[in-house]
């Protein structure tokens, strides 16, 4: 049986990708489900039973299943169930989605286990959204060696290049950002190697011509003399005249706190719907530029954006039809712009 998971943020569009995909291939002899909610619209979910695509209602204000604000009817989990079991060996099983409920042992459950361990068929694809995949993978052993994120429901990207943005010197700090010090290397080695953990491209560190002699890295990337001086934009489109084919994952090196939990979100998102990909920040409420992946046909009308008279990424991110993901809980796009903030920030983590 070959085994796949299909995980993104959520409201990345996987149920609509996995539906879309059957609608194109009727052919396949499918059994299972998929949990549609149509957020533009503000419609509650709904269980669409396979092979028919048959729609229940999943999402109910008088559901007796509740999980956080949302209430699920039981009568759509049996139905769920129903649609699960004429799997037979030449089939595509769907499982659209496992989540918190499951997880919780109610939901599909504990019925989904008992299926799980006997399930005969050819293909077995399950969703799970990013934030929930290793406890999923913990409960479930059977989805320990899935294939991730792999198979022709999958639409076919350009590759990801990573672009750490170095940037200038700041006043502020009095120094260059890109030598800071939090996490035992600078800066701009230290978010690197977090992108290096998501892409599948190459990895290229940004920075003006004055700085090169700041870094040590076999990929530097200085900026172009025809966008020289025009912010972080500057980097991006230089970038493109090095590969214009590909798209680009863009991190500045002003957020010490962010991880590579972050940036898988936004790697995983552009995976399912090819779509360049940011954050809102939360405190600023605005769209964060500098922290996002470029896809290469948005990417395409950047040069001409420019010579519009047009610096900003924030604006080019809102002419674009971007997808847009809330920023999980934390500080993960404060900005350390001065030696005391810088100081303060260090001692958080040494007493962590």
């Amino acid at each position: 049986m070959n085994i796949h998971i299909l995980t993104a943020p959520i409201g990345s569009g996987k149920s609509t990708l996995l539906l879309n995909w059957l609608k194109s291939n009727p052919e396949i002899n499918t059994n299972g489900f998929i949990s549609i909610h149509e957020r533009q619209l503000n419609e509650m979910r709904k269980l669409l039973l396979l092979p028919e695509l048959t729609e229940v209602p999943f999402e109910s204000e008088i559901g007796e299943i509740q999980i956080g604000k949302f209430k699920f009817l039981s009568s759509a989990f049996r139905q769920g169930i129903d649609a699960l079991k004429p799997s037979v060996s030449s089939s595509t099983v769907i499982i659209d989605e496992i989540g918190k409920l499951e997880l919780l042992g109610q939901g599909f459950e504990p019925d989904l286990t008992l299926i799980l361990e006997k399930l005969q068929c050819d293909t077995l694809i399950v969703v799970v959204r990013l934030s929930l995949f290793s406890q999923v993978i913990q409960k479930y052993p059977v989805l320990k060696n899935a294939k991730v994120n792999l198979g022709p429901w999958l639409p076919r990207n350009p590759k990801v290049n990573g672009l750490v943005l170095g940037g200038g010197t700041s006043m502020r700090m009095s120094q260059p950002k890109l030598a800071m010090n939090y996490h035992g290397v600078p800066q701009y080695i230290h978010v690197g190697n977090l992108i290096d953990e998501v892409i599948d491209g190459e990895l290229y560190v940004n920075v003006p011509a004055d700085h090169v002699s700041v870094i040590n890295s076999p990929n530097v990337l200085v900026d172009e003399p025809q966008f020289t001086g025009n912010g972080p934009i500057s980097g991006l489109l230089s970038a493109m005249e090095l590969n214009s084919s590909v798209s680009w994952l863009v991190v500045g090196v002003d957020y010490p706190q962010l991880s590579v939990n972050q940036l898988n979100e936004l790697y995983t998102a552009y995976q399912v719907s090819g779509k360049t990909v940011c954050f809102m920040n939360p405190q600023s409420g605005y769209l964060e530029p500098l922290v996002a992946l470029y896809s290469a046909s948005d990417l395409e009308n950047l040069k001409s954006f420019l010579v519009q008279g047009n610096q900003s990424l924030r604006h080019f991110l809102g002419q674009v039809n971007c997808l847009v993901l809330p920023m999980s809980p934390g500080d993960y796009l404060t900005s350390v712009d001065n030696p005391v903030d810088a100081e303060k920030f260090k001692s958080q983590i040494s007493n962590k």
